[in-house]
């Protein structure tokens, strides 16, 4: 048979199994059952009792199995930078492949198991030094026995951990393509009730009074009341809301000149530093737009963005209009940023960005708080000031700014659900 196994005689437990009695045989002659405590023969031998030939084999099978066990490991690695780039932000290649994750969790991997083998012989001395038939618990934290099972459930679990990222961001990419409502529709102004094909009539003309009949002017004219000058909080609030709205569509430049505008036509004071600030933050956008563009159009950095009804694609470039897709069957699509969710807009530039970069984190967050995710931009925050400590007081005074302005304007009009 394929697998070799031995049962608890009294509860039906698996004790021990191997494949095919490839197995070393080192181990306790008996095991107590963790589920009745039953002890139960496991045909196995202590190392003392070891003749040359099955020390050899000992050692010869110990390799085997961590060589497998490092490709395993390795192939988990792989799986794991396959579906999460952004875990090889910036690691070396090796032989073609990523040195982290994939060949440093092969050589952890590998490391284990010798390590495990050689504990086992140790553990195996022991034993026989305090007496034959020394009894162990047969448990699922016990590598005297079942060996082989419990290498299979760790690699199950390394592989799950591999596409555990992978699959929270399918889940919340359903999330956010189902789920969300839709944003509401930008308010109409005054002028847009009128249709452009309706003609306002001209106020008739006053008529002109007869020269004989012309009134003598006034000593004291009458004007009309001046209008009233906006207050520089008004002027604050309606500079941050336009360029909260262009940032929202990537139009930068305009949010950059328009925050800057404003803040020459003030007076010093915590209104003009908050608007030099937000265009600080602005401009760091801007930048880290600018990098992610050169980094996908360089190859340097690989995203692949889900689109429903239509599925994935590998994006190789993305600008103000939109995001080009190259699909499997090598054709390339536009898509504007309308038609990409909000998350899977901010995915793309985390993707993209350098983990060990304080700069880059508080880009990202400038970024997440113009698509709505603020969560998401507290998090980049509280990361760019555990990476520089001198970007603390910075990250403190754009987190209360973001607070500010998240609430202050909703990019309705960008269309992202």
């Amino acid at each position: 048979m394929l697998f070799w196994r031995i049962f608890c005689p009294t509860c039906g437990r698996s004790i021990d199994h191997h494949v095919w009695h490839i197995n070393t045989g080192l181990g306790p002659k008996l095991a107590l059952c963790p589920k009745c405590n039953t002890q139960v023969s496991t045909g196995r031998w202590e190392w003392p009792t070891f003749s040359g030939g099955r020390r050899a084999r000992y050692h010869v099978l110990s390799a085997g199995y961590a060589v497998l066990f490092g490709i395993l490991g390795g192939g988990a690695g792989e799986l794991a930078y396959r579906v999460t780039p952004s875990l090889a932000e910036g690691s070396p290649e090796m032989f073609g492949v990523k040195l982290f994750p994939t060949i440093l969790l092969g050589v952890f991997s590998t490391l284990l198991v010798v390590l495990v083998q050689m504990y086992r012989v140790k553990s195996s001395r022991k034993r026989s030094a305090a007496g034959p038939d020394t009894l162990v618990k047969a448990s699922l934290f016990n590598f005297q026995t079942d060996l082989q099972g419990k290498f299979a459930l760790l690699f199950v679990l390394l592989a799950i951990g591999a596409v555990s990222p992978w699959i929270y961001r399918k889940s919340r990419e359903v999330y956010e393509t189902y789920n969300r409502g839709a944003q509401p529709a930008p308010e109409s102004t005054a002028s847009d009730s009128t249709s452009p094909d309706e003609t306002v009539p001209e106020p008739a003309a006053a008529p002109v009074p007869e020269p004989e009949a012309a009134v003598a002017p006034k000593t004291e004219e009458t004007t009309a009341p001046a209008e009233e000058a906006e207050s520089p909080g008004e002027v604050y609030e309606k500079a941050a809301k336009e360029a909260f709205y262009s940032t929202s569509l990537y139009h930068f430049h305009a949010a950059s000149t328009l925050l800057q505008e404003t803040a020459d036509g003030m007076a010093a004071g915590k209104l003009k530093d908050k608007l030099l600030l937000y265009r600080e933050a602005v401009q760091m956008a801007s930048d880290q737009f600018d990098r992610t563009a050169a980094r996908i159009e360089a190859g340097g950095s690989e995203v692949s963005l889900a689109f429903p009804g239509v599925g994935d694609g590998k994006v190789i470039r993305i600008d103000v209009d939109g995001v080009t897709v190259k699909r499997d069957d090598g054709t390339d699509t536009v898509h504007a940023w309308k038609e990409i969710s909000d998350y899977q807009q901010l995915r793309l530039f985390e993707m993209c960005l350098k983990t060990g970069a304080a700069g880059e984190h508080l880009a990202v967050a400038a970024i997440a708080v113009h698509r709505g995710m603020k969560d998401e931009a507290e998090t980049r925050l509280i990361a760019a000031a555990s990476l520089d400590a001198e970007l603390k007081e910075k990250s403190a005074s754009l987190r209360e700014l973001f607070r500010e302005i998240a609430g202050a304007e909703e990019p309705a009009a960008t269309g992202n659900d």
